[in-house]
């Protein structure tokens, strides 16, 4: 989960299972096969499933074109990269990516005594 502020006003932005199968259901494509380049209307429609599984009353009868007018926004405050960077951590994040793996780098090794270790 992830909270952003775009326009003065804060918004929660969380992909889980129900926002991850809705994004499959809208683009037939499985969220688990994205590569880093994908196309404006996937990077729309993420923003779209993460603002809805946020579960704020706000985002809760939003369309896809005004997640785009709020995309829109958050690219004037902020700039296209820092977009791409947080739809791009909050999927991570929602397929249980630990930190150390979202930046590139192995996953941590259980600690002895810990339950995957036993």
């Amino acid at each position: 989960m992830r909270v952003e502020k775009i326009n003065g006003k804060s918004y929660v932005f969380k992909l889980g299972i129900n926002a991850m199968v809705e994004f499959e259901k809208i683009t037939g494509e499985k969220i688990t096969s994205l590569e880093e380049n994908v196309s404006m209307g996937v990077l729309r429609t993420l923003f779209y499933c993460s603002l809805k599984g946020g579960g704020e009353s706000k985002t809760k009868g939003m369309t896809q074109e005004e997640a785009g007018d709020l995309m829109d926004a958050y690219i004037e405050e902020y700039g296209m990269e820092s977009l791409a960077a947080m739809i791009g951590e909050v999927a991570r994040a929602g397929m249980g990516k630990k930190e150390s793996e979202r930046k590139g780098n192995p996953p941590a090794k259980p600690k002895k005594g810990s339950p995957s270790t036993n």
